[in-house]
């Protein structure tokens, strides 16, 4: 195999991966986390897109679903990293990748939220007392920026 062609494979390789571990992130947060939540909760799943879910009823707890499965898919990846030591560098890099957005998804998400009081953390938030508010959004912003750090500098 010529140079070219083995970058041009390892290049095909790194983008198919990225769109898998997207794709992983996405159904993760919305089908799986919202979109469970909402069942168990016996409501009715109106919309799902990649960015969109809706449910009626909708709970607090629907929305807080889609942040925690991120966090836990990429909790799970992360395990799968350190209990094999023999993957293949593909799978490896697939693993990596689902961590890192995954876990940045779930940590951006509680900075977002936090910060703008929008979004799916934010939605608990505006149904505490006034005198707590501030303070859960500073401990959940806080929160967010060591996951994000933690997430980057774990995925280097």
């Amino acid at each position: 195999m010529s140079a070219r062609a083995s970058t041009l494979r390892v290049r095909a390789t790194a983008a198919a991966l990225g769109a898998i571990a997207f794709v992983v992130a996405c159904v993760a947060h919305e089908a799986i986390g919202h979109g469970g939540a909402c069942l168990a909760s016996a409501g009715r799943v109106l919309l799902v897109t990649s960015v969109f879910f809706r449910c009626a009823p909708s709970p607090w707890f629907v929305d807080v679903a889609g942040p925690a499965a991120n966090a836990l898919v990429a909790a799970a990846a992360l395990a799968v990293l350190a209990a094999r030591a023999r993957l293949s560098h593909s799978w490896r890099s697939l693993c990596v990748l689902v961590f890192a957005f995954d876990g940045c998804w779930a940590a951006g998400y509680a900075i977002y939220s936090a910060v703008s009081l929008q979004g799916d953390l934010a939605f608990p938030m505006r149904a505490v007392a006034a005198s707590f508010a501030m303070p859960l959004r500073v401990a959940l912003a806080a929160a967010g920026l060591l996951a994000y750090v933690a997430v980057t500098r774990t995925s280097m």
